[in-house]
């Protein structure tokens, strides 16, 4: 199920970043603004080609499979309580790999290290969602506004490297107002995640209270 989910969402998630930008062009730039029309009319013909091979991953997408896999699941995931000791140490697991991740982006800061931490802090979210219900009835709020705010660093992140591919600054001047005001929306929603996640009472270690004791694990330690 998840290597067919994957090969499906794959096809959509260029797709998906098209329109994405589309969004934030419109937002960042101005009516008259030449670099606002040339992106936007680069990402519209991008987006032509891009809902055929959408299509087609639907049309060969095995539904039938799908629905064999869906009423098979339900039988073998009763044997699990959802809130017990096996999703807890789950989640320990995923929330020490995102731990690893956030320390790493708070180091370097790159590009990549924040793209690698939003995927893992999805991942430890998931677990939470879908198989600690107290535990998410708790952090709902704050795991879905940290995915929120890091989506929208990669976004922008996305948005600045088409700019560049697309070459659409006709001056320095242009290219240094922009570039203002991408990192003026990337440093923003930065500046929120580390409010929330740095210092002695950070979210880690809020989490990382209600999760199981690690038996000798430095990486379990939150250390900021």
């Amino acid at each position: 199920m998840k290597r067919a989910g994957r090969l499906l969402f794959g096809s959509l998630g260029e797709l998906r970043d098209v329109q994405v930008m589309e969004q934030w062009t419109e937002r960042l730039g101005g009516a008259e603004d030449p670099v606002t029309f040339a992106l936007l009319q680069s990402l519209r013909n991008r987006q032509i080609p891009l809902k055929l091979e959408a299509a087609k991953a639907l049309q060969g997408f095995d539904r039938k499979q799908w629905r064999r896999w869906s009423a098979l699941l339900p039988g073998r995931a009763i044997r699990f309580r959802p809130g017990s000791p096996l999703f807890k140490h789950l989640a320990l697991e995923h929330w020490t790999n995102a731990y690893e991740l956030h320390r790493r982006a708070m180091r370097n800061r790159s590009q990549v290290a924040w793209h690698s931490l939003r995927i893992g802090l999805k991942r430890f979210r998931y677990i939470v969602e879908n198989f600690l219900p107290e535990e998410h009835a708790a952090w709902r709020g704050d795991l879905k506004q940290l995915q929120d705010l890091l989506g929208e660093v990669h976004d922008l992140d996305v948005l600045w490297s088409a700019l560049l591919r697309l070459n659409a600054f006709p001056d320095e001047q242009a290219r240094a107002r922009w570039r203002a005001r991408v990192l003026e929306e990337r440093s923003r929603r930065i500046d929120q995640y580390r409010a929330k996640m740095l210092g002695g009472a950070s979210l880690w270690q809020v989490w990382r209270a209600r999760l199981p004791r690690a038996r000798r694990s430095n990486r379990s330690r939150c250390v900021d």
